[in-house]
């Protein structure tokens, strides 16, 4: 079963493959596979990534604040639907995030 990303609509917004818990980091990692038509989330964590490689660091915190208004829930495989913070997605989409 392939975990997935949903917005405060309950929009599906991105699928997860290869979710596992890294306990080293503290947080869950994958592979992030966007919605067709769900540019608003990619083009965030684009943006957010553009800061932490240029360390823009003041702005970071106001593309995470945007990131977090959009309340995005992942579905664990465990059918557990928990609210994630510090989501960031590399250039490869892969993806980390904590949960609330």
């Amino acid at each position: 079963m392939t975990s997935y990303l949903k917005d405060n609509t309950g929009t599906i917004i991105a699928h997860i493959k290869d979710l596992r818990y890294n306990d080293r980091a503290k947080a869950y990692v994958g592979h992030l596979e966007y919605a067709k038509d769900q540019p608003k989330l990619q083009s965030l964590l684009a943006k957010l990534e553009t800061l932490v490689d240029g360390l823009s660091l003041s702005d970071i915190d106001d593309v995470q604040e945007e990131i977090d208004r959009l309340n995005i829930k992942v579905r664990l495989e465990n059918n557990e639907e928990r609210v994630i913070k510090d989501l960031f997605v590399n250039k490869e989409n892969g993806v980390s995030f904590r949960v609330e």
